[in-house]
């Protein structure tokens, strides 16, 4: 009988090492050639378009999230591409915290014409949600949150925000 519970504490104790083993999850980190896209427009400004770059080796969602802003504010390499934040904009600050990253823009940003205004904000949406650990983009102009026409704040906005129909997407 003593051999039998010998057994099944030896047994028990394997099936807590196994299990245990089991509930650890290590972190994924992205394989060192991860890409992310880079969005642009075409040269009518009517469709977003992109380019690979290599994943940003920053060390928190902030840096990664200023370096690939960085990006869209540069010009493409492919000439037929354009940069989807028009010149006029200007980009008060950047800020990454938990999952989503607020991007203000000055208040000249509300004279954007209206497709204009859409691309610009759908590129930075599409662009920055790559990150991981980022789920949402949020707008806001002058410290105030951004509101639609409706005078409705926008609120956060995903890479499922954005539904083109006029202005179709080239994946």
């Amino acid at each position: 009988m003593r051999k039998k519970r010998q057994i099944f504490f030896f047994l028990c104790c394997i099936l807590l090492i196994i299990c245990s083993g089991c509930g650890l999850k290590k972190e994924e980190k992205q394989p060192e050639d991860s890409r992310v896209k880079i969005y642009y427009t075409n040269k009518t400004g009517s469709r977003l378009v992109y380019e690979t770059r290599k994943s940003p080796e920053g060390e928190d969602n902030q840096t990664v999230a200023d370096e690939m802003i960085g990006w869209m504010l540069k010009e493409p390499k492919n000439e037929e591409y354009f940069i989807a934040i028009p010149n006029e904009v200007v980009i008060n600050n950047v800020v990454a915290r938990n999952n989503i990253v607020n991007i203000d823009f000055a208040v000249g940003y509300e004279t954007l014409d209206k497709s204009k205004d859409v691309i610009c904000r759908a590129a930075i949406v599409k662009t920055l949600v790559q990150i991981q650990g980022i789920d949402y983009v949020e707008f806001s102009i002058g410290g105030k949150t951004m509101m639609d026409a409706d005078g409705t704040p926008i609120g956060s906005l995903t890479d499922d925000s954005f539904v083109f129909r006029e202005l179709p997407m080239k994946e």
